[in-house]
């Protein structure tokens, strides 16, 4: 009985140890990422700057490698948070492995992205540079909300300021057209409620018209729900109501 117990309790840590070693060097690779309604690689990104363009909508690039714990940390905390998916869900988008192919090594050297994940919102129908938003940080890492927002201020200050310049020049049906896009974007963001409202002001009093000046008091209104505090939106709103008077 003794000779055979100790026999037993010798095989035992051998035979763990040969299941240790295999499970290291036959274990199944991670699987990659899949991305859901993305296009992907070199094609998908032509196919999402096309579909932009046309459509004047911003475009997502996802520059990323495999493996990487830090790619694997930015698709997990990030792309698949639901919110996250919904809003860029309304977007032309492309993921690109790094390490596809010429044509992918390429684009990484067009952004001049040598750290992943890489993430750019471009806007290919206007004039501006890519903008790379990184949630990571030594001083703390964004939070979903946060990079969301992030997203979200990059779009609209371009959309507004598109706008902006068709004010400047008396174009308002596209100043409306691109602050409603802006809107769509961030529907919370008050400044571009009371801007919109400015327009419809503005026209109201050339044409002296009280319908379109009632459309501008809804504007400010609006902003005004959002940011009680507005002081642009308090007194455009005063004037307006001065102007309907004396209309």
């Amino acid at each position: 009985m003794k000779g055979d117990y100790n026999s037993s309790t010798c095989r035992l840590p051998v035979l763990f140890f040969i299941s240790f070693l295999m499970g290291l060097f036959f274990c199944d690779p991670a699987l990659p990422y899949v991305f859901p309604a993305w296009n992907e690689g070199s094609s998908g990104y032509e196919l999402s700057l096309l579909e932009a363009e046309r459509d004047e909508k911003p475009s997502i690039l996802y520059l990323y490698i495999e493996p990487s714990i830090w790619c694997d940390k930015f698709n997990k905390d990030y792309l698949d948070a639901p919110e996250v998916e919904k809003f860029l869900a309304e977007f032309p988008k492309t993921a690109v492995n790094t390490d596809g192919g010429d044509a992918e090594i390429e684009i990484t050297k067009k952004f001049d992205a040598v750290n992943f994940p890489a993430f750019f919102i471009l806007i290919p129908s206007f004039d501006i540079k890519p903008e790379r938003i990184h949630p990571f940080s030594q001083k703390g890492n964004m939070s979903v909300s946060e990079f969301l927002q992030s997203l979200r201020d990059f779009m609209t200050s371009h959309y507004n300021r598109k706008a902006y310049s068709y004010y400047e020049k008396k174009d308002y049906d596209n100043a409306i057209k691109y602050f409603e896009m802006s809107i769509e974007i961030d529907p919370e963001k008050a400044y571009t409620y009371f801007a919109i409202g400015v327009v419809y002001h503005y026209i109201g009093v050339d044409k002296k018209d009280k319908e379109i000046l009632h459309q501008a008091e809804e504007y400010y209104l609006k902003a005004l729900e959002i940011e009680p505090k507005h002081k642009q939106s308090k007194d455009e709103l005063a004037t307006l109501r001065e102007n309907m008077e004396k209309i």
